[in-house]
């Protein structure tokens, strides 16, 4: 079959001669190849196909009626669907079958289509081709002429089983198929080909559609030994979603590998942060042990400053008291030292009076003297000088006499003295009860 579409524009009208006024109508030529003529026609009002032979010589018509034993059985949505075989029409007898609206695989590709759009049409190639496998029919002759696309939404039709075999037939298979799509082996006669050339084949289609893409799939394809290709449509469907889902395996591990590094960036993460929350906890806690040892040592230093205020307040008082007994003590030394002095002045007076009474002879009557039954040596001394003692007359005596003082003072001023001086001494605190007296006669 020449490569050649069934679309409207490659349409030739039928010869006159021929009458299609029966139950076949508005016939059309479609394509004619080197076996058979194709036409689109009309039946009970649905568009069909009719493929008759080029003659009605014997080859032509046992190659046709071999095609319909072997199609007439297949069902499958991108297989053509062959109806009837009918033994009279027109132009001679021939195969009623599905019309295909749509271009040929060559006529798709030169539109361009997407990566998709092709990856959809040769996964529909290879349900088609693994569904008349599994029914024990090779086609012998897959190319892109003999795969039709449909103009509605892109669906695969395998069409012309006129090359083809079941199990256990060999008859057809040394006529070799397209070159450049058929096997090496279908080009030898008698040789043990099989399904495996359907293989050999696809993988050219395959190299057609996607050029360099997916290399090691269409060159296993094509490997010159059948063994060496796929053992059958199965493992190549298997390699093919393997390869074609490669992609998206790639993006769902990247995925994969993007959500488990952040996993685990996001655990590290977290545990900085947990650690960073312990460590703040526990400077939280030393802060606040710190603070608190803070608030013990500020509360020892308040009680610390209120014991130093306590005792500055003390040491103050006792300071303020020490001056006082210093100044009380100076003072009073100040007076004491008067009174010694003028109880030195007085003492002389008495030795002096002594001295005078010695040296004058004086007559003293001593035996009416009180002063030796009740009062000190004082006492008597007063007593000799101003009462029972009889001067004669002497100037210096009388002179002496009025310096004195009073006797009783006298007296009194050397007995506080001799209990303060021990006092003084051992350095204990004293004062002078008589801090009034004046020691020195008017005279002085």
């Amino acid at each position: 079959m020449t490569d050649k579409s069934y679309i409207s524009e490659t349409f030739q009208p039928v010869e006159d001669e021929i009458d299609f006024n029966g139950p076949y109508r508005n016939a059309q030529l479609l394509v004619s190849t080197a076996t058979a003529r194709i036409y689109r026609i009309s039946k009970a009002g649905k568009t069909m196909s009719l493929k008759t032979p080029l003659d009605e010589s014997g080859r032509s018509l046992e190659l046709l009626k071999r095609e319909y034993r072997l199609g007439v059985g297949l069902s499958h949505p991108n297989v053509v669907t062959i109806y009837t075989w009918e033994a009279s029409t027109p132009v001679g007898p021939g195969i009623l079958m599905e019309y295909v609206d749509g271009r040929t695989l060559s006529a798709f590709l030169a539109e361009k289509p997407s990566m998709k759009a092709r990856r959809r049409v040769f996964d529909q190639l290879l349900e088609a081709v693994n569904y008349i496998h599994r029914h024990g029919v090779t086609h012998n002759d897959l190319k892109p002429a003999n795969v039709m696309v449909s103009h509605s939404n892109d669906d695969v039709k395998i069409i012309d089983f006129g090359l083809a075999d079941i199990d256990g037939e060999t008859t057809q298979r040394q006529l070799g198929g397209t070159p450049g799509y058929a096997s090496p082996e279908l080009s030898v006669r008698d040789s043990n080909a099989d399904m495996r050339s359907d293989i050999y084949s696809i993988g050219v289609v395959m190299r057609d559609i996607f050029g360099s893409r997916y290399r090691r799939i269409w060159q296993k394809c094509m490997a010159e030994k059948p063994h060496q290709r796929y053992r059958n449509v199965d493992s190549l469907i298997k390699a093919w979603h393997w390869r074609k889902m490669l992609p998206i395996v790639a993006l769902v591990l990247a995925a994969i590998l993007t959500v488990s590094c952040s996993f685990v960036l996001g655990t590290l993460k977290m545990e900085s942060l947990r650690q960073e929350v312990v460590h703040y906890s526990n400077t939280s806690k030393q802060l606040s042990d710190s603070v608190s040892n803070l608030h013990h040592i500020q509360t020892g230093a308040r009680d610390s400053i209120a014991r130093l205020n306590a005792r500055l307040v003390q040491i103050n008082k006792e300071k303020a008291l020490n001056d006082s007994l210093t100044e009380v003590y100076i003072g009073s030394s100040e007076k004491v030292i008067e009174k010694y002095k003028a109880l030195a002045r007085r003492l002389r007076c008495v030795e002096q009076m002594m001295d005078l009474y010695r040296h004058f002879n004086a007559e003293m009557d001593l035996n009416d003297s009180a002063f030796l039954k009740s009062t000190p040596l004082a006492q008597g001394i007063y007593d000799l000088y101003g009462t029972s003692m009889r001067l004669k007359g002497s100037k210096e005596l009388e002179t002496i006499g009025h310096q004195l003082p009073p006797l009783n003072q006298l007296t009194s001023d050397i007995d506080e003295i001799a209990i303060v001086m021990p006092l003084i001494l051992e350095g204990r605190p004293w004062h002078l009860k008589s801090d009034s007296i004046d020691l020195h006669s008017n005279s002085d």
